[in-house]
C-alpha cells in the first residue's frame, strides 16, 4: 500500500512540476507577436512544424528559417506548392484535412478569426497568429497536452504521405 502511495506521489509531484505546467497567453501587438516568432524558433531543439500560406512572411523570415534548418528539421506545411518556391524548408502539401482544419479553419470565420500561421516547436509550444478585426493576434501555449498531441498527429501524417 505505501509502496503504491508513494508512486501515486511521485506521479503527481511530476505533472504538478511547474515546468510542465501548460502556459497560454494572448499577443495582440505586432511587436510581441514578431519577437514570439523569433522566440518560438530560437527555442527549438529537435522539430519545428510551420502552418503558414503567405509568401511575404517567408521572404521576411528566410534568414530565421535558414538557421533554423540547420539546427532542428523544420517542416513546412503549405496548401499551394506554388507558394513552396523561395521556402528554405522541406515543404509538404497538406492533404484535405489539414487544409481545412489548419490552414483555411472554417470554423474561425463563424468567430470572425482568420488563421494566419501556427507554429510547432518541439511538441511543446505552439504559437497561432490570427487575423480578427483587421489587426493581427496570436495566441501562445506552452506545455499544453494537446499541442504535443495534435503536433504527433500532424508529423505522423507527414511521414505516412512521403513513405
Amino acid at each position: 500500500m505505501y509502496n503504491c502511495l508513494g508512486t501515486a506521489l511521485e506521479n503527481f509531484a511530476q505533472t504538478t512540476a511547474s515546468d510542465r505546467l501548460s502556459r497560454t497567453y494572448m499577443i495582440q501587438t505586432a511587436w510581441g507577436i514578431e519577437n514570439h516568432i523569433r522566440m518560438i524558433m530560437k527555442r527549438a531543439k529537435s522539430v519545428f512544424l510551420i502552418f503558414c500560406e503567405d509568401p511575404l512572411f517567408y521572404e521576411k523570415h528566410a534568414g530565421y528559417i535558414s538557421r533554423l534548418v540547420k539546427l532542428v528539421k523544420v517542416n513546412v506545411i503549405i496548401s499551394d506548392k506554388k507558394i513552396a518556391k523561395g521556402i528554405p524548408a522541406e515543404c509538404y502539401q497538406a492533404n484535405r484535412d489539414m487544409t481545412e482544419f489548419l490552414i483555411h479553419l472554417s470554423i474561425a470565420k463563424k468567430y470572425a478569426r482568420q488563421t494566419k500561421m501556427i507554429f510547432y516547436a518541439d511538441r511543446k509550444e505552439a504559437l497561432t497568429v490570427f487575423e480578427t478585426g483587421g489587426r493581427n493576434e496570436a495566441v501562445f501555449t506552452a506545455n499544453n497536452i494537446y499541442g504535443e498531441f495534435f503536433s504527433g498527429i500532424v508529423l505522423t501524417n507527414l511521414i505516412k504521405q512521403t513513405a
